[in-house]
């Protein structure tokens, strides 16, 4: 079997950055599918019986806040169709950190802080 041909780390595969290599070859990329079963697992890693800050999720995964900023925004919009997931604002925003701040995402035009995955 040939084996793939290496890239260089965090190569862009396609422009509008849906998929970006992980590793030094081609096998090793990250998708939005990817990016979503990662926030699964790291959302059932630190749940503690309510909704998680977005920022603690994106923490848990490596370099989610930085090379694959956008597979994860994509990912939790992604995951807030199902019907067992709420991505919610913080009712009172004054209580926010700058890190749960930059990790939020917008949704409908409002940044969204908290993530609840319920069981299916």
């Amino acid at each position: 079997m040939k084996e793939a041909e290496p890239l260089g780390h965090h190569h862009r595969k396609d422009p509008d950055m849906t998929t970006t290599y992980i590793g030094r070859h081609r096998n090793d990329i990250m998708t939005t599918e990817r990016m979503a079963y990662l926030i699964e697992k790291s959302y059932r890693e630190l749940y503690t019986n309510h909704d998680l800050r977005i920022a603690d999720v994106m923490e848990n995964i490596p370099a989610a806040a930085t090379t694959y900023r956008v597979q994860f925004d994509n990912a939790i919009v992604a995951l807030s169709d199902r019907d067992n997931v709420l991505v919610r604002a913080e009712c009172d925003r004054k209580v926010l950190t700058p890190r749960e701040k930059a990790a939020a995402i917008i949704l409908g035009g409002t940044p969204r802080h908290n993530i609840l995955i319920l069981p299916r």
